[in-house]
């Protein structure tokens, strides 16, 4: 992407294996080399998935970004107890269609 002049930033979410909204923001929020706008696609996997439903929260009114990508996304624990916060590829495609 970089090479077609797209500005790229692929950002490693602190403990992605313990999803926090407030500490994704803050981290996302740290970078002053990125600026959230309407030319931003964001694509999110799992726990990244849920940092951007958190970001989209907190931005402001005026801020609005292009697209957003949820790959791996679900809406609740899928009964399993370490996924309390979390899943990963057992995502099934009902928990997409209620999410769209």
């Amino acid at each position: 992407m970089e090479k077609c002049q797209w500005k790229v930033w692929l950002p490693d979410l602190p403990k992605a294996d313990e999803p926090n909204v407030e500490r994704y923001n803050k981290f996302l929020f740290k970078n002053d080399d990125w600026q959230f706008n309407s030319d931003s696609i964001l694509i999110g996997h799992s726990s990244g998935a849920v940092a951007i439903f958190g970001l989209l929260q907190v931005l402001p009114d005026e801020v609005q970004v292009d697209t957003c990508y949820l790959v791996g996304a679900f809406k609740d624990d899928l009964g399993w107890d370490p996924l309390k916060s979390l899943n990963d590829p057992y995502c099934p495609l009902d928990h997409a269609k209620y999410l769209a």
